[in-house]
């Protein structure tokens, strides 16, 4: 399988396994075979094994947790054997060995156990990201939602209500992006979104605040969108919701925390400059979602 991201990069996804194959068909967009003479700029093998994972015996460079839904933790560890290698360690259950030399990088999945619990995503994401971080991307946890000209970026922890605010816009007619991880990048018209994920993760919990339709909304394949706004999400005991506008520096520190893998101290420089033009460029505010989330498509744009 081959993958095309921003309309600029090929990325090559061969697998000897048909279930990793079909895995990642369904996750993206914009998959399939490229052109006849296309060369992938890079290149990512997934293999299952039974055998223990072989860690290589450096010491961790990084050990990263990650808060996930339902109140728990998976941990990212990352190891630097050379100066343009990285081996990234997933729970102990997968070890990628990205070569940042020839672009290609190959991992050892345990078994299938992130395939089946629905960590593949992550996985490959956070696999490539040294690379597209070093083309000038970056990778943000988050929704985009869009409608005219109005590109809106959603942020906020896990459990903040993101997902259910970006419903809520949908179901009032605006067009889903991208959900739970946005591609950046920096184009002629200024910072642009990307959607990556094929599918949107709505959790049973946002049917405590929205009426969840029979067939969930799906991503529109609309290309990339300039963005114009950007909100952090929180929820709030409260009847009615809330919008404020946002500092941009405190926007900053919301948006790089929401940057995946800060752990890729070479990146670091750029990627902030990134996210500082995106916060001069959006509108930042902050959204209290109050128990009327079903009402924000009406009253967002009139505020």
């Amino acid at each position: 399988m081959f993958l095309r991201l921003a309309e600029r990069l090929t990325i090559a996804l061969p697998s000897p396994e048909p279930q990793l194959t079909q895995a990642w068909e369904g996750l993206f967009l914009g998959g399939g075979e490229p052109e006849p003479t296309a060369v992938p700029d890079f290149q990512l093998d997934i293999a299952t094994t039974t055998a223990p994972l072989p860690l290589p015996p450096c010491p961790p460079l990084a050990h990263i947790p990650r808060p996930v839904y339902g109140g728990r933790t998976h941990h990212l560890t990352i190891y630097q054997p050379t100066p343009t290698q990285y081996h990234l360690l997933f729970d102990e259950q997968a070890l990628v060995r990205v070569d940042l030399a020839t672009g290609q990088a190959y991992g050892v999945l345990a078994d299938g156990a992130l395939v089946a619990n629905g960590r593949f995503l992550d996985l490959t994401l956070t696999s490539l990201g040294p690379f597209l971080r070093r083309r000038g991307l970056a990778l943000v946890h988050g929704c985009v939602v869009a409608q005219g000209e109005e590109a809106l970026l959603l942020l906020g922890g896990v459990g903040s209500g993101k997902t259910t605010a970006a419903l809520s816009l949908v179901l009032g007619g605006w067009h889903w992006v991208a959900d739970d991880v946005v591609l950046l990048a920096e184009e002629e018209e200024g910072v642009v979104a990307w959607p990556l994920a094929a599918r949107v993760g709505v959790r049973p919990s946002s049917g405590q605040w929205l009426a969840l339709p029979e067939q969930l909304p799906t991503i529109s394949a609309v290309g990339g969108v300039r963005l114009t706004q950007l909100a952090y999400t929180q929820l709030a005991d409260a009847p009615t919701s809330r919008r404020q506008t946002l500092p941009r520096s405190i926007a900053l520190a919301h948006l790089s925390e929401a940057s995946v893998d800060q752990w890729d101290a070479p990146t670091m420089a750029g990627q902030f400059a990134l996210l500082e033009r995106l916060c001069q460029q959006a509108r930042p505010f902050a959204l209290a979602l109050g128990r009327d989330v079903a009402e924000l498509p009406r009253w967002w744009e009139q505020k």
